[in-house]
């Protein structure tokens, strides 16, 4: 039959003989090979090949083979009937079966990461895990975290976002967020570092990351929200040193921006509690700065006051 001369290339041999044995019934006969002469209206042809689930798992066979040397909308084609053939016989009991699907998108996964299309490879994943496909999902963990060190955090992030959701991809997710923020501050982008960052506490849990938050606030001159974001760190013997020092540093800055905006009392309020907090430390340096800035904001209030009079 000239239809499995033409795909014969394309299967194994012993899913060449299963589709020999299926061809033997005209009506199975007809609609496999009117599947492929028009793949893009195949559903009636599916449906017709209900009761023959190894015919619809040939058919996503050959769609799967075939899509590697197509290109374009005609690949786009092919790799939708191989997808609508599977969705039709994924939910089966017969184990031999699950088999075979699972090796057959194993096989279209491999390749498409091969081909470096990430995000189609996820998709796999995702709707056909249940199918053991537990190698191919590190594979492609271990290709996100790749990407992520050479700076394509946002593709890294869309892939994941389209695996299954489970405790690894989240926790990743959230070291890759980190890492896409830091790379924001290094480029002066720091309320989109804070974004960043705001979602990898979220993501992972990560209470530590208050700090880089409360930095990426800080230099973009968002104190109040950097303040919050301090006092949000767990202190511990090994940090609280490091955190209180950044609040006192912060709370100078942030004094220093009122005074400017002629807010001497409120400044006066962040002076003092940044004198305070550098004292817990014993960072003399910062609260002695801490103590004129102050001392300055008083007199020009005074001075603000007498002009007024």
């Amino acid at each position: 039959m000239e239809f499995i001369r033409n795909v014969a290339n394309f299967l194994e041999p012993e899913d060449l003989r299963l589709l020999r044995i299926l061809m033997r019934d005209d009506v199975t006969s007809a609609s496999i090979t009117k599947i492929f002469e028009d793949p893009e209206n195949a559903g009636k042809y599916l449906v017709l090949l209900n009761e023959r689930p190894k015919a619809v798992y040939i058919v996503a066979k050959i769609a799967e083979r075939i899509e590697e040397y197509l290109e374009g909308e005609e690949a786009s084609i092919s790799y939708e009937l191989f997808i609508k053939a599977l969705d039709r016989i994924k939910n089966t009991e017969n184990n031999v079966l699950k088999q075979k699907i699972h090796f057959l998108v194993r096989d279209a996964i491999i390749r498409k990461i091969n081909e470096k299309e990430y995000e189609i490879a996820a998709i796999l994943i995702s709707e056909f895990y249940d199918f053991g496909l537990k190698d191919c999902l590190r594979k492609l963990l271990l290709i996100v975290s790749d990407l992520a060190e050479e700076g394509e955090y946002q593709r890294a992030f869309k892939t994941l976002n389209l695996l299954p959701h489970s405790s690894i991809t989240e926790e990743l997710k959230s070291h890759i967020l980190e890492e896409w923020g830091k790379g924001l501050m290094t480029q002066g982008e720091y309320i989109n570092a804070a974004s960043r960052f705001l979602e990898a506490i979220r993501t992972g849990n990560r209470k530590e990351l208050f700090t880089s938050l409360g930095d990426a606030y800080f230099r973009a001159k968002e104190f109040d929200k950097a303040y919050d974001a301090y006092k949000s760190v767990e202190l511990s013997a090994k940090n609280e040193v490091d955190v209180l020092r950044r609040i006192s540093m912060l709370l100078n800055f942030w004094g220093e921006e009122l005074v400017n905006e002629g807010e001497y009392e409120k400044a006066v309020d962040k002076f003092n509690e940044a004198y305070q907090t550098a004292v817990k430390i014993n960072d003399d340096e910062i609260a002695v700065n801490a103590l004129k800035s102050a001392k300055r904001a008083i007199e020009m209030a005074k001075s603000n006051q007498s002009n007024l009079v």
